[in-house]
């Protein structure tokens, strides 16, 4: 034996460009990772200082289209037409904060939207605030402020982890 597998499915080959390629049966599907300058993110965050800086990191990184909200309620409303590619926010805010958010946007009705990538910002690092977070399905945590090389860093992970959402829901198809 070879050690190939004959199985009809094949699932998750990487190439060098960042495209993966999934042959199912008959099917070739093929999906690229997103650039961080391509992508559009909501900043969710109701210190305006704290948003401002982080919309400016996000200029200097190249992003081209940024939105920010002061809280989370206003957030989940700008979730539908903006329709980001990755939200960036806070959870201590009111009226909603970033937990209650991330549960109503994972409740969405529309299923592409629940499976927005989600990064959370907070100056909170406590134990209990971690494993409050981990469960909504988060793509990372991020102790402000923010520094260029880590939030670059989480933002190429959250893009992974959609592209990841976007193939398996394309195979479920």
């Amino acid at each position: 034996m070879t050690g190939r597998s004959t199985f009809k499915r094949r699932v998750e080959r990487r190439i060098p460009d960042m495209v993966v390629v999934h042959n199912w049966g008959d099917k070739k599907l093929k999906f690229t990772l997103m650039k961080i300058q391509d992508a559009k993110i909501l900043v969710i965050d109701d210190d305006n200082v704290m948003r401002m800086f982080v919309s400016n990191l996000l200029g200097r990184m190249g992003v081209r289209e940024v939105r920010e909200a002061n809280d989370g309620q206003i957030g989940l409303a700008m979730v539908a037409s903006f329709k980001p590619d990755i939200i960036l926010t806070d959870i201590h805010m009111a009226p909603m904060n970033g937990l209650e958010f991330v549960k109503r946007l994972r409740a969405h009705t529309a299923i592409g939207l629940r499976k927005i990538p989600v990064l959370i910002m907070s100056a909170d690092s406590s134990a209990q605030t971690l494993n409050e977070s981990v469960p909504l399905g988060i793509a990372g945590y991020i102790i402000k402020p923010p520094v260029m090389t880590s939030l670059t860093v989480k933002l190429e992970h959250a893009l992974k982890f959609r592209l990841a959402e976007q193939s398996a829901a394309a195979m479920a198809n």
